[in-house]
């Protein structure tokens, strides 16, 4: 039986990582951006997506992940932001997640329950 390879070279895919990568240059300038990649399986969304969170790290940035799950039609609501939230929340210190997330953590909490603020946090007047 033959061994499956995977090529380290993106093919065909350099006009949507040079775009990607434009992207980056203007977040890393201080313009936040987000982006979109959809795509039949298999022609090289996650391959292209993790040369670019590769990029982001190695400019001091944070590339958070979140992914998709085929229901036949029926899903998860912001199951991909959720994920990509979870994530975050999991990879820093509780103050940290805290100052990052700010007020929003108080609606997130309702789709996250781990984001929730303590019981003696007080609730902001404008969330």
């Amino acid at each position: 039986m033959a061994g499956t390879t995977r090529s380290q070279v993106l093919i065909g895919r350099d006009d949507d990582l040079a775009e990607l990568h434009g992207m980056v240059q203007e977040a890393s300038a201080g313009s936040p951006w987000i982006a979109v990649v959809v795509g039949e399986a298999g022609i090289g969304k996650s391959r292209l997506l993790r040369d670019v969170a590769r990029l982001v790290v190695e400019r001091g940035g944070r590339s958070l992940v979140g992914g998709c799950l085929d229901m036949g039609g029926g899903g998860i609501p912001f199951l991909p932001l959720l994920e990509a939230l979870r994530g975050l929340h999991r990879s820093l210190p509780p103050d940290r997640s805290a100052e990052l997330l700010g007020p929003a953590r108080w609606d997130l909490s309702a789709l996250l329950p781990e984001l929730a603020p303590g019981a003696g946090d007080p609730r902001p007047s404008n969330a």
